[in-house]
């Protein structure tokens, strides 16, 4: 207890001087607001440049970013209409002073056939005007664009150290006639619920004071909630921000990607083996599991791709003429391969790839061997014991190993994204491993050896296209 008090203040002196050295709580505050859509662009087209810009300037460090989440659900409870006709700058003050934030940045966007622009503007709430702005146009994808847009916008207007001295005149905005402040006197359950940082001494223009404000985003944003509640909540924005990233991807994959499954039937090019041990000297390759290979490839352009999958197979040793098995050597491991198709002949598609597979080799020994019994039916008729009548364990350790491979097909296009093919691949491998037996006096190893695990495969196989 005597040591329990005093590491207590001590904590308790270090977190509250960590919270006054916290920069975030002395930088102004901003928030970008949803985008105005134009020409072909949709409002979810704007919505994730939003995003995108809010992202980049948070990451700038400039101002304290206000999530986007959370600026629609406070400007949802102050019934502020987000769609209005009215002049955007004029609406942008107007949501700037209801969330009680420094900065606001908002514009549009627009796309036609072969442009995409956008506009945005950097709006100083206390001052009433517009303090910068900046536009981007050029041509090509959409996707491309927002992601270039995006970053151009949170550079010029969030980049900069203090972005309110800007020599640039604009003219003072009124806000929207119709619009009516929160009153400071209101019941504390109707004031917007928002995150507000006090700005340092260096920012020109300093908040006044107004009962209820938040001083730090050390503070709570609103009343403690349920644990449902705050559940319910973050389940929606993380769902939000998961749809935006999933559509962000299927736009940047559109064409390039490709993932599908593979059958295959596979046999050994070399199954006798005549020099371990004198007694084992064949192999003959076994399922292990499903017979079937996951992949995925990307393509760098219409011709040229780099191409991912799994490999696994399973050879049981065999010692003739008795025809028995000591166990059976598992090889598994991811294969790496640059891939090129030729697309003068579609539907046809004939393709090749040559890669490297980097595999995990090991060794699955029957009991009766490992246990050192002369055969397997001995070791039956001694009950199966699970130990060493001689005290000494054999095993058999292999060495990672790493195979090459070629492989050519053609593939019969269905439709846009399915596609079915045939194909033949043709792999050298092999795998080294040393024979030891455990023994109460140590160690010993008996035998050194390479085992060939060279195969060819016939595969069959569907694959979808992003």
């Amino acid at each position: 207890m005597k040591i329990l008090i005093p590491t207590t203040i001590v904590l308790a002196l270090a977190i509250s001087r960590a919270d006054a050295r916290d920069p975030i709580s002395k930088r102004p505050t901003c928030v970008v607001l949803n985008f105005d859509a134009g020409g072909e662009a949709d409002a979810g087209d704007a919505g994730m440049l939003a995003n995108m810009i809010s992202v980049k300037a948070a990451g700038a460090r400039t101002f304290s970013v206000i999530p986007r989440y959370k600026v629609n659900r406070a400007l949802a409870k102050a019934r502020f209409n987000t769609t209005s006709r009215s002049d955007p700058a004029a609406r942008a003050l107007t949501a700037g002073r209801i969330l009680n934030v420094d900065f606001v940045i908002f514009g549009s966007l627009s796309k036609s056939i072969d442009k995409n622009e956008a506009s945005a503007m950097l709006l100083d709430v206390r001052a009433g005007k517009v303090i910068d702005r900046v536009a981007v146009a050029t041509s090509g994808d959409p996707a491309t664009f927002r992601a270039k847009a995006a970053g151009e916008i949170a550079r010029k207007l969030a980049g900069q150290s203090t972005p309110a001295t800007s020599t640039r005149a604009f003219a003072r905005i009124e806000p929207e006639p119709e619009a009516k402040p929160v009153s400071p006197a209101a019941p504390a359950s109707r004031q917007p619920v928002v995150h507000r940082s006090t700005p340092s001494r260096a920012t020109p223009y300093p908040p006044p004071e107004q009962p209820g404000s938040l001083k730090s985003p050390n503070q709570a944003f609103e009343p403690i909630k349920p644990w449902s509640e705050y559940l319910r909540e973050k389940t929606a924005a993380t769902s939000q921000y998961a749809k935006y990233y999933w559509k962000e991807f299927r736009t940047a994959s559109e064409g390039r990607l490709d993932a599908g499954i593979r059958y295959r039937k596979t046999s050994l090019k070399k199954e006798r083996k005549n020099s371990f041990l004198g007694t084992i000297n064949a192999m003959d390759l076994e399922s292990a599991g499903i017979p079937a290979e996951l992949f995925a490839t990307w393509y760098f352009n219409d011709y040229i791709g780099a191409e991912a999958s799994w490999f696994n197979i399973r050879a049981r040793t065999i010692t003739d003429p008795e025809g028995f098995s000591d166990g059976a050597i598992r090889v598994s491991g991811p294969t790496f391969a640059v891939t090129g198709k030729y697309m003068d002949y579609a539907p046809w598609v004939p393709f090749a790839s040559a890669g490297i597979g980097m595999f995990s080799v090991s060794f699955d020994h029957e009991d009766w061997w490992r246990y050192g019994y002369e055969s397997a039916a001995h070791w039956e008729s001694e009950g199966r014991p699970s130990y060493s009548v001689t005290g000494k364990i054999r095993d058999l350790d292999f060495e990672d190993a790493v195979g090459k491979f070629l492989l050519v097909g053609i593939c019969y296009q269905v439709d846009e994204q399915w596609s079915a093919e045939l194909s033949i691949r043709s792999m050298w491998l092999s795998a080294k491993s040393q024979y030891t037996i455990d023994a109460p006096d140590g160690v010993r190893i008996r035998d050194t050896t390479n085992w060939p695990l060279g195969n060819s495969s016939w595969l069959v196989g569907a694959r979808y296209s992003f």
